[in-house]
């Protein structure tokens, strides 16, 4: 069972359904299509996506504020910002990205979570996205991005051995 995938990996997870920008009348989903591991790490200070989620994101992105530029070699790792943008001022150009486990529960994400304002040399702000993609893990990485919002409970007499 997928359950017990989770605790083979010996790392905190679950499985994500989907993934969606908007309401769920109106959204925009950067998710697979399927069922998709999710590790919860208190380490990563973002969302890592893979590779096809990561392009439905960066469609977003571009779709929103087309100047949005991305670095990295995007086959190892990408980190996308709109240039010359305090994310304050344009945050309301963003929506809620939903995350959720099951059928009936969504955790919500919202822009002040997932964009974070960085000064340049010279004092301009960029406006980076908290949500990456990298090649480390072929799965969703739920860094501190996702844990802020929520109290987080790591309960260790759940996992058998």
């Amino acid at each position: 069972s997928a359950a017990s995938d989770v605790y083979k990996r010996q790392e905190w997870g679950t499985e994500v359904r989907n993934i969606y920008i908007g309401n769920s009348t109106q959204n925009f989903s950067i998710d697979s299509g399927k069922l998709t591991y999710a590790k919860v790490d208190t380490f990563s200070p973002y969302i890592q996506l893979p590779i096809e989620n990561f392009r439905k994101y960066k469609a977003y992105l571009n779709q929103t504020h087309p100047e949005t530029v991305c670095l990295g070699d995007f086959p190892i790792v990408s980190i996308c910002y709109i240039p010359d943008k305090k994310c304050e001022d344009i945050a309301k150009d963003f929506q809620n990205i939903t995350i959720r486990f099951n059928d009936t529960l969504g955790f919500h994400l919202p822009p002040k979570s997932y964009l974070k304002t960085e000064a340049q040399a010279g004092g301009k702000p960029n406006c980076y996205s908290m949500i990456i993609y990298s090649s480390v893990y072929d799965s969703i990485v739920l860094g501190d991005v996702f844990l802020e919002n929520y109290y987080t409970v790591f309960d260790l007499s759940l996992i058998h051995i």
